[in-house]
Protein backbone atom coordinates (compact mmCIF):
# COMPACT_ATOMS: atom_id res chain seq x y z
CA UNK A 1 0.00 0.00 0.00
CA UNK A 2 0.97 3.66 -0.29
CA UNK A 3 1.41 3.92 3.47
CA UNK A 4 4.10 1.22 3.38
CA UNK A 5 5.78 2.80 0.37
CA UNK A 6 5.92 6.16 2.13
CA UNK A 7 8.21 4.65 4.77
CA UNK A 8 10.71 3.88 2.00
CA UNK A 9 10.86 7.54 0.95
CA UNK A 10 12.12 8.95 4.23
CA UNK A 11 15.63 10.31 4.72
CA UNK A 12 16.47 7.42 7.02
CA UNK A 13 15.44 4.89 4.38
CA UNK A 14 17.57 6.64 1.78
CA UNK A 15 20.59 6.52 4.08
CA UNK A 16 19.95 2.84 4.77
CA UNK A 17 19.62 2.07 1.07
CA UNK A 18 22.92 3.85 0.41
CA UNK A 19 24.65 1.78 3.10
CA UNK A 20 23.10 -1.45 1.82
CA UNK A 21 24.15 -0.62 -1.74
CA UNK A 22 27.67 0.14 -0.58
CA UNK A 23 27.95 -3.19 1.22
CA UNK A 24 26.55 -5.05 -1.78
CA UNK A 25 28.87 -3.32 -4.25
CA UNK A 26 32.05 -3.91 -2.26
CA UNK A 27 31.15 -7.54 -1.59
CA UNK A 28 30.46 -8.16 -5.28
CA UNK A 29 33.74 -6.54 -6.31
CA UNK A 30 35.94 -8.42 -3.84
CA UNK A 31 33.85 -11.55 -3.07
CA UNK A 32 33.91 -10.43 0.56
CA UNK A 33 30.47 -9.95 2.19
CA UNK A 34 31.88 -9.23 5.66
CA UNK A 35 34.35 -6.75 4.18
CA UNK A 36 31.47 -5.05 2.38
CA UNK A 37 29.49 -4.72 5.60
CA UNK A 38 32.50 -3.33 7.46
CA UNK A 39 33.17 -0.82 4.69
CA UNK A 40 29.54 0.31 4.72
CA UNK A 41 29.67 0.59 8.50
CA UNK A 42 32.75 2.81 8.31
CA UNK A 43 32.11 4.87 5.18
CA UNK A 44 28.56 4.37 3.94
CA UNK A 45 26.34 5.30 6.86
CA UNK A 46 26.07 8.05 9.47
CA UNK A 47 23.83 6.01 11.79
CA UNK A 48 24.07 2.28 12.45
CA UNK A 49 21.81 -0.33 14.00
CA UNK A 50 21.53 -4.08 14.37
CA UNK A 51 18.72 -4.15 11.80
CA UNK A 52 20.86 -2.29 9.27
CA UNK A 53 23.68 -4.76 9.92
CA UNK A 54 21.40 -7.68 9.05
CA UNK A 55 20.12 -5.95 5.93
CA UNK A 56 23.61 -5.08 4.73
CA UNK A 57 24.90 -8.58 5.41
CA UNK A 58 21.93 -10.19 3.64
CA UNK A 59 22.38 -7.98 0.57
CA UNK A 60 26.14 -8.62 0.54
CA UNK A 61 25.69 -12.40 0.75
CA UNK A 62 23.10 -12.38 -2.03
CA UNK A 63 25.43 -10.33 -4.25
CA UNK A 64 28.29 -12.75 -3.70
CA UNK A 65 26.06 -15.76 -4.41
CA UNK A 66 24.81 -14.16 -7.61
CA UNK A 67 28.42 -13.38 -8.60
CA UNK A 68 29.36 -17.02 -8.12
CA UNK A 69 26.25 -18.04 -10.04
CA UNK A 70 27.44 -15.99 -13.02
CA UNK A 71 30.88 -17.57 -12.58
CA UNK A 72 29.22 -20.99 -12.61
CA UNK A 73 27.52 -20.26 -15.93
CA UNK A 74 30.76 -18.87 -17.34
CA UNK A 75 33.05 -21.75 -16.38
CA UNK A 76 30.53 -24.57 -16.50
CA UNK A 77 29.48 -26.93 -13.74
CA UNK A 78 32.36 -29.29 -14.42
CA UNK A 79 34.96 -26.60 -13.69
CA UNK A 80 33.31 -25.12 -10.58
CA UNK A 81 33.74 -26.54 -7.11
CA UNK A 82 33.65 -25.38 -3.53
CA UNK A 83 37.36 -24.56 -3.52
CA UNK A 84 36.69 -21.86 -6.13
CA UNK A 85 34.89 -19.91 -3.40
CA UNK A 86 38.31 -18.73 -2.22
CA UNK A 87 39.42 -16.06 -4.66
CA UNK A 88 42.31 -13.66 -4.25
CA UNK A 89 43.70 -11.95 -7.31
CA UNK A 90 46.90 -10.82 -5.63
CA UNK A 91 48.46 -7.39 -5.39
CA UNK A 92 49.91 -5.35 -8.23
CA UNK A 93 53.53 -6.33 -8.77
CA UNK A 94 53.17 -9.68 -7.02
CA UNK A 95 52.40 -13.12 -8.28
CA UNK A 96 48.76 -14.20 -8.33
CA UNK A 97 47.82 -16.35 -5.35
CA UNK A 98 45.57 -19.40 -5.61
CA UNK A 99 43.78 -21.24 -2.82
CA UNK A 100 45.61 -24.33 -1.59
CA UNK A 101 43.32 -25.53 1.21
CA UNK A 102 40.70 -28.26 1.35
CA UNK A 103 36.98 -28.19 2.03
CA UNK A 104 37.33 -29.36 5.65
CA UNK A 105 39.42 -26.29 6.40
CA UNK A 106 36.36 -24.08 5.96
CA UNK A 107 35.25 -25.34 9.37
CA UNK A 108 38.58 -24.12 10.78
CA UNK A 109 37.86 -20.70 9.30
CA UNK A 110 34.42 -20.76 10.91
CA UNK A 111 35.99 -21.62 14.26
CA UNK A 112 38.45 -18.73 13.93
CA UNK A 113 35.55 -16.45 13.05
CA UNK A 114 33.70 -17.50 16.20
CA UNK A 115 36.83 -16.98 18.32
CA UNK A 116 37.39 -13.59 16.71
CA UNK A 117 33.81 -12.57 17.37
CA UNK A 118 34.04 -13.58 21.04
CA UNK A 119 37.37 -11.77 21.39
CA UNK A 120 35.90 -8.66 19.74
CA UNK A 121 32.88 -8.71 22.04
CA UNK A 122 35.16 -9.11 25.08
CA UNK A 123 37.26 -6.16 23.90
CA UNK A 124 34.15 -4.00 23.50
CA UNK A 125 32.96 -4.88 27.00
CA UNK A 126 36.42 -4.22 28.43
CA UNK A 127 36.55 -0.87 26.65
CA UNK A 128 33.10 0.02 27.98
CA UNK A 129 34.07 -0.91 31.54
CA UNK A 130 37.28 1.13 31.22
CA UNK A 131 35.35 4.14 29.91
CA UNK A 132 32.88 3.94 32.83
CA UNK A 133 35.76 3.64 35.29
CA UNK A 134 37.51 6.67 33.81
CA UNK A 135 34.25 8.60 33.96
CA UNK A 136 33.92 7.83 37.68
CA UNK A 137 37.46 9.06 38.29
CA UNK A 138 36.50 12.54 37.03
CA UNK A 139 40.09 13.46 36.21
CA UNK A 140 40.96 17.13 36.14
CA UNK A 141 42.56 18.70 33.07
CA UNK A 142 46.17 18.41 34.33
CA UNK A 143 45.69 14.72 35.20
CA UNK A 144 44.20 14.10 31.76
CA UNK A 145 47.37 15.56 30.29
CA UNK A 146 49.46 13.25 32.47
CA UNK A 147 47.36 10.30 31.31
CA UNK A 148 47.95 11.14 27.64
CA UNK A 149 51.67 11.58 28.28
CA UNK A 150 51.98 8.20 30.05
CA UNK A 151 50.08 6.38 27.30
CA UNK A 152 52.24 8.05 24.64
CA UNK A 153 55.47 7.05 26.44
CA UNK A 154 54.25 3.47 26.93
CA UNK A 155 53.18 3.00 23.29
CA UNK A 156 56.39 4.57 21.95
CA UNK A 157 58.51 2.29 24.12
CA UNK A 158 56.46 -0.73 23.04
CA UNK A 159 56.87 0.11 19.35
CA UNK A 160 60.64 0.42 19.80
CA UNK A 161 60.94 -2.77 21.87
CA UNK A 162 58.79 -5.18 19.85
CA UNK A 163 60.99 -5.25 16.69
CA UNK A 164 63.93 -6.32 18.87
CA UNK A 165 61.95 -8.81 20.95
CA UNK A 166 60.28 -10.56 18.00
CA UNK A 167 62.87 -10.08 15.29
CA UNK A 168 61.72 -11.49 11.96
CA UNK A 169 64.21 -10.86 9.16
CA UNK A 170 63.31 -11.38 5.50
CA UNK A 171 65.28 -10.97 2.32
CA UNK A 172 64.62 -7.66 0.62
CA UNK A 173 65.55 -9.10 -2.79
CA UNK A 174 62.19 -10.89 -3.13
CA UNK A 175 60.15 -7.76 -2.39
CA UNK A 176 58.82 -5.90 -5.43
CA UNK A 177 58.48 -2.50 -3.78
CA UNK A 178 60.59 0.60 -3.04
CA UNK A 179 63.29 -0.36 -0.54
CA UNK A 180 63.45 2.95 1.35
CA UNK A 181 60.51 1.95 3.58
CA UNK A 182 62.04 -1.36 4.72
CA UNK A 183 64.01 -1.05 7.98
CA UNK A 184 67.09 -3.21 8.52
CA UNK A 185 67.13 -2.75 12.34
CA UNK A 186 69.24 -5.53 13.84
CA UNK A 187 69.05 -7.68 10.70
CA UNK A 188 71.91 -8.77 8.41
CA UNK A 189 72.71 -6.82 5.24
CA UNK A 190 70.21 -7.44 2.47
CA UNK A 191 67.39 -8.25 4.91
CA UNK A 192 64.72 -6.17 6.64
CA UNK A 193 62.96 -6.36 10.01
CA UNK A 194 59.26 -6.98 9.44
CA UNK A 195 57.93 -5.37 12.62
CA UNK A 196 60.29 -2.40 12.31
CA UNK A 197 59.12 -1.84 8.73
CA UNK A 198 55.52 -1.99 9.92
CA UNK A 199 55.86 0.27 12.98
CA UNK A 200 58.58 2.74 11.98
CA UNK A 201 57.10 4.12 8.79
CA UNK A 202 54.49 6.79 8.02
CA UNK A 203 50.92 5.57 7.62
CA UNK A 204 50.22 4.30 4.11
CA UNK A 205 53.87 3.84 3.14
CA UNK A 206 53.77 0.03 3.41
Amino acid sequence: SDAHLDTLRTDRSRRDFAAIGTAAGVSAAFYAPIGGVLFAMEEGSSFWSVLLTLRCFSAACICVMVSYLFLLFKTGLGHFNVLDLAKFNGVDGHQEISATFGFFEYFTFILFGIIGGIAGAAFCELNRALALWRHKLALTLPWKGVEVLLITIFMSALICWLPYAWRECSSISVVIAPSEHFRQLDCPDGEYNQLASLFMNPLGSI
